[in-house]
């Protein structure tokens, strides 16, 4: 069964689940919100372990590669009026949600970045603009609005 082992301000740790279980538990200490689970236990300090020293250190672990813009661009154009919010998307490619603040705020702007630069592209091909409006919760939700051409109206 795979063990993972860290250290936490010098205490070692051993936690020893399957691959899910593993990866659950390190997308929770890395959402910020963690609490460990029985199967945690401290471990001598002889055994190999990994250290997170700093607040960077646990960003520089959930820096992973964005999506394509092409793969995002689809996903917001297949929704009705292509309508999204940030934090939508980042579920979907990323499978969790990032804030502005803490550990994650790199990725949190760095898809903002690539969200607002995806939705100028979508306003140039589609010809429109995307009204943002507060959606539950107070978050941000993007419609796009088709521009309508304006007719010359010829004055007698």
């Amino acid at each position: 069964m795979p063990t993972l082992k860290f250290t936490i301000k010098g205490v070692p740790f051993e936690y020893v689940g399957n691959q899910h279980e593993i990866i659950d538990f390190i997308n929770g200490f890395l959402g910020g919100s963690i609490v460990l689970p029985a199967q945690a236990k401290p471990t001598t300090p002889s055994l190999q372990s990994v250290t997170l020293k700093t607040e960077a250190d646990v960003e520089e672990m959930i820096d992973v590669p964005a999506p394509l813009d092409e793969e995002v661009e689809r996903y917001i154009t297949s929704k009705p009026d292509f309508s999204h919010n940030l934090f939508e998307v980042q579920r979907i490619f990323f499978g969790k949600t990032f804030t502005s603040r803490g550990n994650t705020k790199r990725m949190y702007h760095r898809t903002a970045r690539q969200l607002r630069l995806i939705r100028k592209q979508i306003e140039k091909e589609y010809k429109g603009k995307f009204i943002e409006e507060t959606g539950e919760h107070g978050l941000k939700q993007f419609t796009f609005k088709k521009s309508v051409p304006e007719i010359a109206v010829a004055k007698n």
